[in-house]
């Protein structure tokens, strides 16, 4: 006999059974009334005998067309609140409540009850009670809702009598039905995962149980584990029952305590009964996880790779990035260290380049402990996360500018700043290749190289362990091609010999710095507008005094070098005080106001580009229209660079006006949490990342991270 047709019986025989014995009235210990509600609490037993367990019923009653909610109620609601007043040694056990049903109130999907329901509740005594009546109270709220929500309140009081323990006769009935109303422990065993994309559970079930599963629901306790009105697909197969859920949030960071599932599987058998299951089920991340079926969700490609193809990636896309603009500036200067110690032997080369690469590697595993450190505060981050604070941006700006003056012979370090003695050339010449290796990771951050997305879009849900070495993978990628040259003479012997050009090649090399300052510059001013550029600006034109002032002063004397340093503090401790004021370390909302407005003319103007959020992506596509979204940051060059090539394409505005497809612009220059968390849903840590929603509502395609005109007219165009 199959499991589910036993449990039927089962309970039809017990109501029976209840139903049989003496009826007695069903007189509530206490009451309250309330407008839309009747609360009512009944006891099981007429008396209470000491350590022995009390069962209580609390029946709530709405009004007709009202209802009340379950412990997880949904998209919007409240769960009751129960608040005891118990004598000491007392305990009140957490409530059981029914199976619940679906209430639907226009998109969002509510979890509760439109009937009389009772939760059952369970208060033990301690081993030993007075010989007298034991006064018991409960404060009670909860939410009653129909076209209106109205939140409701109840203190209810009443004693017990000490005893035996006697049942009350007259209640049977009562405790019967309220508990043939609660799930049934799952004779499965069953097993759930979840990833950005989806959410998926998985019954052990038999093939005949499975054969008489006409449908199935999942009712979650825990909370935001998919979207409570999306639509559950059920599937049976060899292994039993599947139910899937997409998803369009990124993976929960799983604490101690979210790693039990726990809810109700509701299964309708093929006549037509419904009949609940209490599930309890380990619940895991997993990156592979897509809802494909029945059109649910969109493929991410990004989750789809495993731990070895994430660090390969990682590695592919580190080497790949020393092609980026934005590392260009760091591979110039690593370039005139190569050449300047041309004949300085094999040892110092490779020293050298071992030096670059441990700046390099030390630095990303700090931007890998860094993201751990903010994921497990809460926090959305990405790739690029330290560039959306001006003040950071101004910090780099500063640094790389200082580089510049000395590039251009404006000053010298002094050798007292790298120590002293024998070995004192080699000392400071390993230390300047540690430090450039952590400027190459710093102006490494705002480029995205191709195999980098995905790689990092799986780090994004992996336990520490895995995120640090894929950290380490990107960067010991972006190191290798200078530490091959380093270790291969073969490689080496292809760079020019030294000679007088050095001098001339070393101050070109200051104009790409130079560029990389005005880029961070400009940056800083989409980020808080002119104040803060002409305030950074001012800064570094007392950076220059400073310069120039140590520049006279280094060889005239003790006297001339206090002077010197009068003047630098006179100069720099006003700028240090007022730099929060005028610079800040979060970016002003007026200015993101005035950049959600495209200028006159230009490529976002002609595509009438609208500020990307998720209601207006879903109010565009319910009007049927496609959609095209692209992830970006003033910060990113490779978005700049894809949108001035691709989105300013004349047949492209074309086709996006001819064809009425809606663009949309989801900036992240700035620190915003919604972004961070669409960005995580589609596998990725940072922009840029396109998306095309069909006009047919089917699921958005994850196009190329290197944007060409023909890649979008093939998409605007099919």
């Amino acid at each position: 006999m199959h499991w589910l047709f036993k449990s039927r019986l089962f309970i039809v025989s017990l109501l029976l059974m209840a139903m049989g014995q003496s009826v007695q009235a069903q007189t509530p210990l206490a009451a309250v009334d309330n407008p839309q509600t009747r609360l009512e609490i009944f006891a099981e037993k007429t008396t209470v005998a000491a350590g022995e367990p009390l069962w209580l019923a609390l029946r709530f009653t709405p009004s007709e067309g009202w209802h009340t909610y379950w412990e997880n109620y949904g998209d919007s609601g409240k769960a009751p609140s129960l608040n005891w007043s118990l004598p000491e040694g007392w305990t009140a056990d957490a409530p059981l409540y029914p199976v619940p049903h679906r209430i639907p109130v226009g998109p969002l999907m509510n979890y509760g009850y439109e009937a009389p329901q009772s939760l059952l509740v369970r208060l033990t005594p301690p081993a030993a009670i007075p010989d007298q009546p034991i006064d018991l109270a409960l404060s009670a709220e909860w939410l009653v809702c129909a076209d209106v929500c109205i939140p409701e309140y109840g203190d209810l009081a009443f004693q017990m009598i000490p005893g035996s323990g006697t049942v009350a006769p007259g209640m049977a009935a009562l405790f019967a039905k309220a508990r043939a109303a609660l799930p049934h422990q799952s004779p499965w065993q069953a097993s759930a995962r979840i990833s950005n994309a989806a959410f998926a559970l998985d019954v052990d079930m038999p093939k005949d149980d499975a054969a008489l599963v006409k449908s199935a629901y999942f009712y979650p306790v825990n909370e935001g584990l998919f979207g409570y009105a999306k639509p559950q697909a059920v599937s049976y197969g060899e292994d039993g029952l599947q139910l899937l859920v997409a998803r369009s949030g990124s993976a929960p960071q799983l604490g101690e305590h979210d790693q039990i599932l726990r809810g109700v599987l509701v299964i309708t058998n093929d006549n037509g009964l419904d009949e609940g299951f209490e599930i309890a089920a380990p619940l895991s991340l997993d990156t592979t996880l897509v809802a494909k079926s029945n059109g649910l969700g969109f493929s991410a490609a990004g989750l789809q790779i495993g731990l070895f193809e994430a660090i390969a990636f990682a590695l592919l896309g580190g080497i790949i990035l020393n092609l980026m603009p934005c590392v260009f500036p760091v591979l110039s200067l690593k370039a005139f260290s190569l050449i300047r110690a041309h004949g300085a032997g094999e040892k110092a080369a490779r020293h050298d380049g071992l030096a670059y690469m441990a700046g390099i590697l030390c630095s990303f595993f700090a931007v890998g402990v860094v993201f751990l450190a903010l994921r497990g505060a809460g926090a959305s981050v990405g790739w690029g996360f330290q560039l959306q604070s001006p003040m950071v941006v101004t910090i780099i700006a500063l640094i790389l500018f200082v580089l510049g003056l000395n590039l251009m012979g404006m000053f010298e370090f002094s050798s007292r700043f790298a120590g002293i003695g024998q070995g004192l050339t080699e000392k400071k010449g390993l230390s300047g290749a540690f430090f450039t290796g952590v400027l190459a990771t710093i102006v490494a951050t705002p480029c995205t190289a191709p195999f980098m997305a995905s790689a990092l879009g799986f780090a994004m849900v992996q336990p520490a362990p895995v995120v640090l070495a894929i950290f380490t993978s990107l960067g010991l990628g972006l190191a290798l091609p200078y530490v091959a040259v380093a270790f291969i003479p073969l490689l080496r012997h292809l760079l020019p010999r030294p000679g007088p050009w050095m001098g001339v090649f070393r101050q070109f090399l200051a104009f790409p710095i130079f560029l990389t300052v005005i880029w961070l510059l400009w940056v800083l001013g989409r980020q808080n507008g002119a104040d803060a550029l002409g305030y950074a600006l001012l800064m570094l034109l007392a950076l220059a005094f400073i310069v120039w002032v140590w520049g006279i002063a280094g060889g005239r004397g003790r006297r001339a070098q206090i002077v010197a340093l009068g003047l630098t503090a006179l100069v720099t401790i006003p700028m240090i005080g007022s730099s929060g004021t005028f610079i800040g370390f979060e970016a002003g909302s007026l200015v993101k106001d005035i950049k959600d407005q495209p200028k006159a003319g230009s490529y976002e103007d002609k595509l009438a580009v609208a500020s990307w959020s998720p209601e207006k992506r879903d109010q565009l596509r319910e009007a049927g229209r496609p959609v095209f979204v692209y992830f970006t940051a003033d910060w990113c060059i490779t978005c700049k660079v894809n949108e001035r090539v691709a989105l300013a394409d004349s047949d492209v505005i074309s086709a996006v006006q001819d064809g009425s497809v809606a663009v949309l612009k989801a900036d992240w220059t700035n620190k915003d949490d919604r972004i961070a968390k669409e960005l995580a849903a589609f596998g990725r840590n940072g922009v840029p990342l396109y998306l095309f929603y069909p006009a047919d509502g089917s699921a958005p395609k994850i196009l190329s991270q290197i944007l060409t005109p023909a890649l979008l007219l093939a998409e605007f165009k099919g």
